[in-house]
């Protein structure tokens, strides 16, 4: 329709009460056909002999816009209703064209909003028009005007085009919920959070990026890596937008919003496995001149600007102008400096221009600017409960140990799984967890102390850890690192318990930006066939920066290199000297190109993307009113985008300027320059605005993606007599995908040009000369020169496939209801698969690739589902009540779901299944009252057999069995003393003399080097051995200082895949340096056999066992959600009415992840909103003040865990805190 039936027919287009006509009847009864001969008496138009279909069956319209009298007339011939009227009512009027599939009902009470005039029936075939005198005071239901008076965003005929063709929403066989502009803003619905208030089943939670989770039935866009696709397809105007600023920008000037339930493929194409939120927009009107300004202020220096002109421009043509800007403080606080955050400043613009050249022709063009730029934070505070790490492996009593911090920190994963509503989840990770403050604690040697005054390159006593022995000449001996050794990187063990609080140190930055480019055409073909055309080419942008952790961190973490002096090597450049790391952090402060000067650790992260989409739809919808109606099409889409995710920190800039990844240990360090012989770790010189995208000393995910997909739809719709339809819809959709993998390269030079840990260049002619992880190897990439991030080849992924509906919908005529409908219907959803993130580049990445395949696969499957449901629309008590109900069952196949591994969101697939009911009601008792309810209860279950590695607990309680390919030592020796075991080994295998290969039962995680940032399980025991083996080389005669005093988790790298920074090996070693694995720990001798390979001797490659979901509930689907709302109007003086509405949600308990744990449980909450509002309609003038969270509720509405190497700390989201604002809206 041309007309902007979201607004009017909100006011207008409603259920009518028939009972209340006898008055109506008495007015117009001297009124016959015969009488029209007198240009004072009524007129009649149509034939009466023919007998009138109800008022509530839809017609095809096209009145085109001219004088009152040409519009009832054409009415009258479309519709087959005989109208009788005075014709002194319609004299000197004008409407506007209405073209579009309608009740009768809402077309004639369209054409007669504005003139005065309101109608009633007379018989079956007539209805009469009479002038409108008002209601009574006190109108009640059945009684005149009592409905029509009654609705203020209650029981409305709104017109939704879910199946892509105008249709009243209560005879669409489908699941939705609709709500036109006066509706949104009376339940203070501004964007697309704000949804899931109104709807059942619908929640909503944000992502670690810049994305967004909006799930219909327990299912939406789990998984967010860049080719992935959402589950709930966001459409405006019935176009998809694969990535859309619709959740971020508020409802500007709309027609309608419409939430679809269940799948939705058929027409709305891919990603509409769950469901299609599809934001209508209103369109300009010919012939009318009219607008709208609406000016709001609140607290948090809140300032809100709307507002909408349509302007006609001539008979064919009229403009639409649109505009809203929203302006406030951060709901948030920073304790760094006291100072707000989480600001809004954006606005967005729409220009639409309506032509229609003929009565068949119409076409619309609209462009749509949408700007952001403030300091909005992805999500709030950071939750951890504090690991401190393992008080014993294997019997072995670690919190009296030596240097028991810095071991213990060794084998924590930085955050336990606690309950995220303890009072310790408000702890900070334990900082040897986070692998860049380990790396530059243990590992980024600047200087080294040996003897005290023999060989000394540092001032004495810098760096010494209080409390730990120097066993060894009574002074500190071993390497300086770029952090202080002793000491916490955080400034605090406790935040605040403030959910709206967080310590940032770097001010967050959020800038955004998108077009929307549309055409659409409408031609009618003749024979009530129509002809459309919509095309679409998008672009967005977006950039946000913010501090990663949130955490306090604590001033003076740097090493004061300005105290490093000149002085001799031990052993003839054993170490390396001091002088060329004078000027690294002089006076403990650090200067990092991207972040600047500072003596903390800084952490922070940037996510950007910039992506395109272009898409094209041809429609062929007939309207013959009769018993066979069908809705055939095509549709091509092509996108196409570049997300980047990156990790700076000043830790990682600053080891890559010390050894070994500067150069090697022990070689006199001058400047590392890049040329044709050697290569070295790229730090990118420029400010974090204008990097360069190819340092390797931060984290980058590169992500260039690329699909195209087309498909052929159809539906046909049978009515095979006046109560049964049957709906069929096919589509088939070919969908292809272009991945291009660009690992990770942080902290990696070029193997081509790579170093050995302690000197010499042991470059290697490809990746597969480090088959095992070989001295050099860690620390190399496959960049030419260390700089830059070389992709991989092509990932081609292509689908073709089918899915459809079936629905039979039965509208009988029941004595107690005054309509009903009844469906049932299967559907068939279908969401194309994609592609990973890679990992590390090789050959540095080459040890971990089995693992990360057990953390997540290098690709993911598409998803499918069987959906089926039941369903019933009813309307009671003349109009006054709407009660629809649903009962669905979905069966899903390879459902996608994400998590963070190595930084990134990688994606898995797991059968589920879904089930549940709604109920959905209004009811309007008088036009003073109405009431609304949303109930949904839900049920999903993962299918048995799954299973998912989980981050936060890897070994599953540390006690699972697993059997190496490590010979037991003790295997057949009955202990009488011939042949022991060796002695370091002489407790393996003890217990399991039966065994030939040694059987673990006892597990523990463990970190692995630096430039991985996955953690690791290693066998208890063999652990245990790091801390009781004797030693026969350096350290003999102090078996345990070694490990104490020399850093920790060095030693406990070897059990990971990728061995230590220093390189390890594989293969079994000559003399005494058999080790397990070869771990960097001269001297220890446990026999020949005896070597650790995790990738055949740990669960999954290292990566840890896999945790058992079947029967588990997928993330963010709660059993129970409800939605009630009451509202109150009443008259007062001089044309002045009151409202006062209050709007009530609660949703139950959740779980965040699919593992289920008491980490991952989510507690129910709830919100509340009052608004009140006095309007005029003569004047055109309202007034509105509301409180949106009356109670100031602070609940965890979601939560998403972040990656090993930072620490396993949690985002969390939760509610706008109070707001109260007061609002003016002229109409003119």
């Amino acid at each position: 329709m041309t007309r902007h039936q979201g607004a009017r027919l909100a006011g207008i287009a409603r259920r009518f009460a028939l009972a209340g006509t006898a008055a109506a009847l008495l007015a117009v009864a001297p009124f016959t056909q015969a009488q029209a001969q007198d240009s004072n008496t009524p007129i009649s138009t149509g034939a009466a002999e023919a007998a009138a279909p109800p008022m509530g069956e839809t017609h095809r319209f096209d009145i085109p816009a001219g004088s009152l009298d040409a519009a009832l007339t054409a009415f009258s011939e479309q519709s087959g209703i005989q109208l009788v009227y005075e014709p002194q009512g319609a004299q000197g009027q004008t409407v506007d064209a209405i073209v579009g599939t309608l009740t009768a009902a809402s077309a004639l009470q369209l054409l007669l909003e504005d003139a005065g005039l309101s109608w009633t029936p007379v018989n079956t075939s007539t209805i009469a028009l009479r002038r409108a005198d008002g209601a009574s005071a006190n109108p009640t239901v059945g009684g005149e005007g009592g409905v029509d008076l009654a609705r203020r965003g209650g029981v409305e005929e709104i017109i939704v085009t879910g199946q892509k063709k105008a249709e009243r929403l209560q005879d669409v066989p489908i699941a939705i919920s609709a709500f036109d502009m006066q509706q949104l803003d009376a339940k203070k619905i501004e964007g697309g959070f704000d949804l899931l208030k109104a709807i059942p089943n619908v929640t909503f939670s944000k992502s670690n990026f810049t994305g967004y989770n909006f799930q219909v039935r327990g299912i939406g866009t789990q998984a967010v890596s860049a080719t992935t696709d959402p589950g709930v397809a966001v459409s405006l105007n019935n176009t998809t937008l694969i990535v859309n600023r619709l959740f971020e920008q508020e409802y500007l000037d709309i027609e309608r919003v419409e939430v679809l339930r269940g799948p939705q493929g058929t027409l709305f194409g891919r990603n509409a496995t769950a469901g299609v939120i599809n934001v209508i927009t209103a369109k300009p009107v010919l012939g009318d001149e009219f607008g709208e300004i609406k000016l709001e202020g609140g607290n948090y220096n809140a300032k809100r600007l709307r507002g909408h002109y349509n302007l006609p421009l001539g008979d064919s043509l009229a403009a639409r102008i649109a505009y809203s800007q929203t302006q406030r403080d951060g709901y948030g606080y920073n304790e760094f400096d006291g100072s707000d955050v989480d600001n809004r400043d954006l606005w967005t613009g729409r220009l639409s221009l309506g032509w229609e050249p003929s009565e068949r022709l119409r076409i619309n063009l609209m462009w749509e600017r949408f700007e952001e730029d403030d300091e909005r934070v992805r999500s709030a505070k950071q939750l951890c409960t504090h690991d401190p790490g393992l008080e014993s492996v294997a019997g072995f009593d670690l919190v009296n140990y030596e240097n028991s911090e810095a071991v213990r920190g060794a084998m924590s994963q930085g955050c336990l799984p606690g309950s995220l509503y303890d009072a310790a989840a408000y702890g900070v990770p334990n900082q040897r967890a986070i692998g860049f403050v380990m790396g530059a604690k243990e590992v980024a040697q600047i200087a080294s102390i040996f003897y005290g005054s023999m060989g000394q390159s540092i001032e004495p006593n810098i760096g010494d850890c209080p409390g730990v022995p120097t066993p060894l000449f009574g002074a500190r001996q071993g390497p300086i690192e770029v952090l202080q050794r002793c000491g916490n990187v955080f400034g605090v063990s406790e935040q605040s318990r403030d959910l709206r609080s967080i310590y940032s140190v770097v001010q967050p930055v959020y800038q955004a930006s998108s077009d929307i480019f549309e055409l659409s055409l409408d031609y009618d073909l003749g024979e009530g066939v129509t002809f459309s055309s919509q095309t679409v080419y998008a672009e967005d942008t977006v950039y946000s920066v913010q501090d990663y952790g949130r955490f306090e961190t604590a001033e003076g973490a740097f090493t004061d290199t300005h105290q490093l002096i000149s002085g001799g090597l031990f052993g003839g450049g054993a170490v390396p000297m001091a002088e060329p790391f004078r000027s690294l952090s002089p006076g403990g402060v650090f200067c990092d190109p991207q972040l600047g000067c500072s003596d903390r650790m800084l952490i922070v992260d940037l996510s950007q993307a910039a992506s395109r989409q272009f898409n094209q739809e041809f429609r062929w919808v007939s309207s013959f009113g009769v018993d066979f109606d069908f809705s055939f099409g095509a549709n091509y889409t092509r996108f196409e985008t570049m997300n980047d995710y990156y990790v700076f920190s000043n830790l990682l800039s600053a080891m890559t300027q010390a050894p070994p990844f500067f150069s090697p240990l022990g070689v006199s360090n001058t400047a590392c320059t890049i040329n044709e012989t050697r290569g070295c770790v790229y730090v990118d010189p420029n400010r974090l605005d204008q990097i360069n995208g190819e340092g390797h000393n931060y984290f980058r995910s590169a992500n260039p993606y690329q699909l195209q997909s087309a498909g052929l739809f159809g539906e046909t719709y049978w009515r095979f007599t006046d109560t049964l339809k049957l709906t069929a819809g096919l589509r088939f959709t070919w969908d292809r995908k272009v991945f291009t993998p660009m690992p990770s390269q942080t902290l990696l030079n070029d193997y081509r040009y790579s170093y050995g840990a302690f000197g010499g260049d042991v470059g290697h002619d490809g990746p597969a000369g480090c088959a095992s992880p070989a001295n050099g190897c860690t620390v190399a990439g496959n960049a030419p020169f260390g700089r830059g991030y070389p992709a991989l080849p092509d990932i081609i992924q292509t689908w073709t496939e089918p899915t459809g509906r079936l629905v039979l919908d039965w509208q009988p005529y029941l004595s107690f209801t005054d309509e009903t409908l009844v469906y049932a219907s299967y559907s068939r959803g279908y969401k194309a698969g994609g592609a990973n993130p890679p990992g590390i580049a090789e050959p540095a990445g080459l040890y971990i690739e089995k693992a990360l395949g057990a953390e997540a696969s290098r690709t993911f499957d598409a998803e499918y589902v069987n959906a089926y449901e039941l369903g019933t629309k009813n309307t009671l008590l003349d109009g006054a009540v709407m009660l629809n109900g649903t009962v669905f069952y979905y069966d899903y196949a390879d459902y996608q779901v994400s998590k963070i591994v190595n930084r990134s969101a990688n994606n898995e697939n797991f059968d589920a299944k879904v089930w549940g009911a709604e109920l959905e009601a209004v009811f309007a008792p008088s036009h003073h009252w109405q009431f609304n309810a949303a109930v949904g209860w839900l049920k999903t279950r993962i299918a048995e057999g799954e299973q998912s590695l989980d981050l936060m607990d890897r070994t599953q309680g540390g006690g699972e069995p697993f059997e190496t390919t490590i010979r037991n030592p003790n295997f057949g020796y009955d202990g009488s003393g011939s042949n022991p075991p060796a002695p370091v080994a002489a407790g393996l295998g003890a217990d399991q003399p039966d065994n030939e290969f040694l059987v673990f039962d006892e597990w523990v995680v463990v970190k692995a080097n630096p430039t991985q940032p996955s953690n690791c399980v290693a066998p208890a025991e063999l652990v245990r051995h790091l801390f009781v083996a004797e030693s026969t080389s350096f350290f003999a005669g102090a078996p345990s200082s070694g490990l104490a005093q020399h850093g920790s988790s060095v030693y406990f790298n070897g059990f990971c895949p990728a061995g230590t920074i220093a390189g390890t090996s594989y293969r079994t070693g000559s003399g005494s340096g058999k080790v397990p694995n070869n771990l960097y720990l001269p001297g220890a001798t446990i026999g020949d056999d005896l070597l650790f390979n995790p990738l055949v001797d740990a669960p999954n490659f290292g990566a840890g066992f896999l945790a058992d979901l079947g029967g588990n509930e997928l993330p963010n689907a709660p059993e129970f959600t409800v939605s009630l709302g009451a509202q109150f109007s009443t008259d007062l003086p001089a044309g002045w009415d009151l409202s006062t509405r209050v709007d009530y949600y609660w949703q139950g308990e959740s779980y965040a992840r699919v593992y289920n744990t008491e980490y991952d449980r989510l507690k129910a909450w709830a919100s509340t909103n009052l608004s009140l509002w006095l309007n005029q309609q003569a004047m055109g003038l309202s007034i509105e003040a509301y409180v949106k969270n009356v109670f100031d509720e602070t609940p965890i509405t979601g939560a998403f865990l972040n990656s090993d190497d930072t620490g396993l700390s949690t985002n969390i989201f939760t509610l706008d805190p109070r707001l109260v604002g007061v609002s003016i809206t002229k109409r003119f």
